[in-house]
């Protein structure tokens, strides 16, 4: 499990920053960590809007809200 909290500004997760600039030490830290598990990968991400959550789908993640 790769867990994403809420970002310095309050707004958004840090997942995003992962996705936008690939040279960072950030998304090279969840690309590894992301790309170890063999069975299973979730990643807990704060509340998304459905932008944000066409973006993961596109990305292959199936997303559920735990409420």
């Amino acid at each position: 499990m790769v867990v994403s909290s809420v970002d310095g500004t309050g707004k958004d997760g840090y997942w995003e920053k992962w996705l936008g600039d690939k040279s960072s030490e950030a998304a090279s830290l969840a690309f590894v960590a992301s790309s170890r598990p063999q069975h299973l990968l979730v990643w807990a991400v704060p509340e998304i809007n459905d932008a944000q959550k066409k973006q993961l789908e596109g990305l292959g993640f199936r997303v559920q809200n735990l409420e």
